[in-house]
């Protein structure tokens, strides 16, 4: 999902082959599919015109997984704790290769599409950009809404 990819599920009942279930028979799966095709509908400029540029969004490697797309001199960014324990969101961000302008707004969306928080990022040509955020559990996503 986080990089814009068409998702095919072969889901299969047991000791049956691939393809031998639906989503609906999977409990845990469902929400999930369903919840990040109501992400991508949501954000869906940045997947269907917009250029994905995956981790090369960083300036700097994260612990986290981080996913970037670029649309009109703006940028959306996937955060998602893949690890085991909690970690904060820190990111170094390379948004002077992306986008123009000196402060761009940032918005910040749980995996709910809700709005979390607001606030502002300067891009300076050559310098990376921080962007904190609050910690996140293990399977936790947050999406970042980056807009010049």
């Amino acid at each position: 999902f986080a990089d814009g990819a068409y998702l095919n599920f072969l889901l299969r009942k047991p000791d049956g082959e691939n393809g031998s279930a639906i989503l609906g028979e999977k409990p845990t799966l469902s929400p999930v599919v369903k919840q990040m095709a109501a992400r991508r509908k949501q954000f869906l400029p940045y997947f269907t015109e917009g250029v994905p540029v995956g981790d090369c969004i960083l300036a700097e490697s994260s612990p986290l997984f981080v996913r970037g797309h670029v649309h009109n001199n703006r940028a959306f960014v996937v955060v998602l704790n893949d690890g085991d324990s909690p970690r904060a969101v820190d990111l170094s961000l390379n948004l002077p290769l992306w986008l123009t302008g000196d402060a761009h707004r940032v918005s910040r969306y749980d995996a709910d599409g809700l709005l979390m928080s607001e606030g502002t990022i300067a891009v300076k040509k050559g310098q990376a950009s921080r962007l904190k955020g609050r910690e996140l559990k293990p399977g936790e996503m947050v999406f970042i809404d980056i807009n010049g």
